[in-house]
């Protein structure tokens, strides 16, 4: 194996963040099942977030935005495609996914926030979190593809998870799906490697 090969190979994920973005997207997931299982209770009680049955709700859904926010930081690429590429394409990529994290990490405090304060954020600040995370993950869906971090159907399930999140009725069982895809694919043991894929760690 030349010195040329052996740069162009991908690495395998450091077992720490592989575990870190696994045992993060699994407790998102359970927190998302443990939101359709309020849902069952009383489904109309959960229009009002700031007391009971929708206030839990808001909570579990805050706590699974926050650990998928914490799933997705540990995967993000350390570079871009390997042996191609300048350094500026390759902090580029990983913009899109520390946009994702922002993102659900903020939306996330709001429905925290709400649990913590009984009142609603502002409409544009939610719409501004919205906005980022949708951005990010989408990107993030594109480029993990295309780092061989999640086959493509794990891909599209993270870039549809906002538009899962509005537009899909129990939507928080589907939410649960697209987490489960990210633990699965971040407990493989390498990711493409010895292929001229990029890695992440």
């Amino acid at each position: 194996m030349t010195a040329t090969t052996t740069t162009r190979m991908a690495t395998a994920i450091t077992p720490v963040r592989r575990r870190l973005a696994a045992v993060a997207a699994l407790l998102a997931a359970a927190a998302l099942l443990g939101d359709v299982a309020v849902s069952m209770v009383d489904p109309a009680a959960l229009d009002d977030h700031s007391q009971g049955l929708g206030r839990v709700s808001e909570g579990l859904v805050g706590v699974a935005f926050l650990l998928g926010a914490l799933a997705l930081a540990a995967l993000v690429p350390t570079r871009g495609r390997a042996g191609r590429g300048s350094w500026w394409q390759a902090a580029g990529r990983r913009t899109w996914w520390w946009l994702a994290v922002l993102g659900l990490a903020a939306s996330g405090l709001s429905m925290i926030g709400v649990v913590v304060t009984g009142t609603e954020p502002p409409p544009g600040l939610v719409t501004a979190e919205v906005l980022i995370a949708l951005v990010g993950m989408v990107g993030s869906a594109v480029t993990g593809v295309r780092a061989g971090a999640w086959p493509w159907p794990v891909g599209l399930g993270v870039a549809l998870y906002l538009p899962i999140m509005f537009l899909v009725p129990l939507n928080a069982a589907f939410m649960a799906l697209v987490w489960i895809g990210v633990a699965a694919a971040a407990r493989r043991r390498t990711w493409r490697a010895g292929t001229t894929h990029p890695a992440v760690a």
